[in-house]
């Protein structure tokens, strides 16, 4: 994780450069560049490098200017991401981002505890140096982990920190039980990216203890699965015992990437 302090001081630096004065005192005496900086800041320090600038429209079914998944299938996915960030299947046609704020409902599936697994098998390359094509997992998560830290600029927001991990970190850290077990248990927004597809004992167990934390605290989770979770029989061993329950849980929203053409 990149240094927050220093981002924050470089986003605030550049913003305030650029800045009126009036602009930022008007609103009740509250500077609007340090808090655009703070956002920034938290954005680049947690989500990973070359992800953390791109946006809804950067997702298009296509990586490496091959595609990796079926128009119909990018459009579901955009779909439902909108739906989780905005409250709409419709995703909204503007960069504007002051219209994309006032329609957040990011507060509310923070209130929630909601849980958002990203699924789908990866479709085969037909360029050798991309034998297997990713499916955009990261690219997904990392977008609504934006959106929730954009609600750092309002009074309704209650999440404050946020954490994205490797599933096998992950399970390092909680095999060794390092300090970092902390922010997978207590983050107000946790991604858990990369979780493997065979059965593995110590990934069950560490999804489990995470979950069961998180879960008691009515905490949200995004997390990424190299797999489509319909298609294992054997998913208990490779994920533990919370997620093919939350599989059906009613603040649980599914995102297929796996829909090939």
């Amino acid at each position: 994780m990149k240094s927050l302090e220093y981002l924050i001081n470089k986003n605030y630096k550049s913003l305030r450069s650029h800045c009126h004065k009036q602009l930022c005192d008007k609103e009740n005496d509250v500077c609007y560049c340090k808090c655009l900086a703070e956002v920034f800041g938290y954005q680049h320090s947690v989500i990973p490098d070359g992800l953390s600038r791109l946006e809804f429209s950067d997702f298009n079914g296509k990586t490496e200017n091959e595609k990796i998944m079926s128009s119909d299938c990018a459009s579901i996915a955009l779909s439902k991401m909108s739906e989780f960030c905005f409250g709409s299947p419709v995703l909204l046609q503007t960069t504007d981002r002051k219209v994309l704020n006032q329609s957040s409902i990011m507060d509310s599936r923070f209130n929630d505890g909601s849980m958002i697994f990203i699924h789908g098998e990866r479709r085969k390359g037909r360029k050798r140096k991309h034998p297997d094509l990713p499916l955009g997992r990261s690219l997904v998560s990392s977008l609504i982990l934006k959106e929730a830290i954009w609600r750092r600029l309002f009074a309704t927001n209650n999440a404050y920190n946020y954490y994205y991990a490797m599933m096998s970190k992950v399970k390092s850290d909680i095999y060794d039980r390092t300090d970092e077990v902390s922010f997978y248990y207590n983050s107000d927004w946790l991604v858990l990216d990369d979780i493997f597809c065979e059965p593995d004992k110590i990934q069950s167990i560490s999804l489990d203890r995470i979950l069961a934390h998180r879960i008691s605290k009515n905490l949200p989770c995004i997390i990424c699965f190299e797999f489509d979770l319909f298609k294992k029989e054997n998913l208990g061993s490779i994920v533990g015992r919370y997620i093919p329950k939350l599989l059906y849980g009613k603040n649980t929203f599914l995102i297929n990437l796996g829909q090939h053409e």
